[in-house]
């Protein structure tokens, strides 16, 4: 949104991280609806916050699925246990890129 597409600068982007990270809750789920709030008022939130829990509630439906039906499975028990660490990966990647902009010296 903000470097490909350019929908929002960075500084109102920071803003909006700003104001999600004081509020209770998951923070990527209420910046997202903040985002679609600030570009198209009451519709874009209520989009952004559908689009935004939709693909999660497949995906984890899913993924309890065949966890429940084939959990047993040395397969699957490898898949799940291949998962932990490509979902750290992300999480240090995206905490990482938002710090290199945030943090403007070493101390910090």
């Amino acid at each position: 949104m903000v470097e490909k597409r350019r929908w929002i600068s960075e500084r109102r982007f920071l803003h909006a991280l700003n104001y999600a990270m004081v509020l209770p809750g998951p923070e990527a789920q209420q910046l997202a609806v903040n985002i679609g709030w600030l570009l198209h008022r009451t519709w874009g939130g209520l989009v952004a916050g559908t689009r935004f829990l939709l693909p999660s509630l497949f995906i984890l439906s899913a993924q309890s699925y065949v966890y429940l039906a084939y959990g047993h499975l040395h397969g699957v028990q490898g898949l799940f246990a291949g998962i932990k660490p490509a979902v750290v990966a992300i999480v240090a990647f995206a905490a990482w890129r938002i710090g290199s902009r945030v943090l403007r010296n070493k101390v910090l």
